[in-house]
C-alpha cells in the first residue's frame, strides 16, 4: 500500500476515557464511528459513567453514524437516570457528525455544545446549583 493509500484510509475510531477532576470523567471519541466501534465506544461511556458525570468530546470525531450516537444516547440515559449530568461537545468543524447529529434529533435528547470547554463549563454551573 502506497503512503497515499494510507493516508486516504479512513481512520478507525478509538474512544478513551480521561479523567479531569473529581466527579467528571471525559470520554475522547476520535476517528470514525460506525457499528464496528459500537463496542468500544460503550464501554468507554460505561467505564466513563461509573461513578462521575461525562462529557463525550467529539472534536477529533470525523463520522459517527446513528450506531454510535445510539451508544451516546443511552449512555446519557444510565447517568442521568442516577442524577448526574451529560454533555456532548460537537465543534463547528466536525460538519458530518453534526449533521447525523441534526438529522436524528440528537439536541432534543443530550446538551450539546460547540467546543469542549463550553461544555465543561455548562456542566460546572448545572454542578454547582443546588436541586
Amino acid at each position: 500500500m502506497t503512503t497515499r493509500e494510507q493516508a486516504e484510509r479512513p481512520r478507525p475510531g478509538s474512544a478513551a476515557v480521561v479523567r479531569a477532576g473529581p466527579g467528571l470523567a471525559i470520554v475522547e471519541v476520535r476517528g470514525e464511528h460506525d457499528l464496528s466501534t459500537e463496542p468500544a465506544l460503550t464501554r468507554a461511556l460505561e467505564q466513563a459513567a461509573e461513578r462521575a458525570n461525562v462529557l463525550a468530546d467529539l472534536s477529533d470525531c470525523t463520522f459517527a453514524d446513528s450506531t454510535a450516537l445510539t451508544a451516546l444516547i443511552k449512555a446519557a440515559q444510565a447517568v442521568q437516570a442516577r442524577g448526574d449530568l451529560f454533555a456532548v461537545a460537537i465543534p463547528p468543524r466536525a460538519r458530518q457528525v453534526a449533521r447525523v447529529a441534526q438529522m436524528i434529533g440528537l439536541s432534543d435528547l443530550l446538551a450539546l455544545h460547540e467546543s469542549r470547554d463550553a461544555a465543561l463549563e455548562a456542566l460546572a454551573l448545572k454542578a454547582s446549583k443546588p436541586t
